[in-house]
């Protein structure tokens, strides 16, 4: 599904939303700090798929199927999986919207850090969604996959 929404673009690194997967890998192992980030994560695809679809005359209609709703529907499921750490999160969501950006490379980042750095990314794209943003959120979509495995993330039994 997500192939037949992705438009494909080439971007620059500075561009991206979601953190290269080996910077997102020092926040795996932290569940609350795993848990908050997927949350968010989950948030800004659901808001950008819904945005994208009321506000496109092109649906990305593949084979007579839209591809949009299924994948609002994912996300909802998606974020049910996370471990719910609601005032933990609260605070880190608040600390990544007060902090200043960081100034230090990602290489560099605590594991906190990078999850601070990762909701300011999410913060920034949700508050301008332009079809720039959208784009690149429908391109990156294609490797959401690779940021759910980790301890924030419930065992579907």
């Amino acid at each position: 599904m997500v192939h037949h929404i992705s438009k494909d673009l080439p971007a620059a690194e500075t561009e991206n939303i979601l953190l290269k997967s080996r910077t997102f890998d020092k926040i795996r192992k932290q569940k609350h700090l795993h848990s908050c980030v997927l949350e968010k994560i989950f948030d800004f695809y659901e808001n950008v798929l819904s945005y994208t679809w009321n506000n496109s005359s092109d649906h990305h209609i593949s084979q007579g199927v839209d591809y949009h709703p299924q994948l609002i529907s994912i996300m909802g499921k998606l974020r049910n999986c996370t471990y719910k750490m609601n005032k933990r999160c609260e605070m880190l969501y608040l600390k990544a919207i007060q902090q200043p950006n960081l100034e230090i490379l990602e290489a560099d980042m605590t594991p906190k850090e990078v999850a601070i750095y990762q909701l300011q990314k999410l913060h920034l794209a949700s508050e301008r969604i332009t079809i720039h943003i959208q784009e690149r959120a429908m391109d990156e979509l294609q490797s959401l996959h690779n940021y759910i495995p980790g301890r924030g993330f419930c065992k579907i039994k």
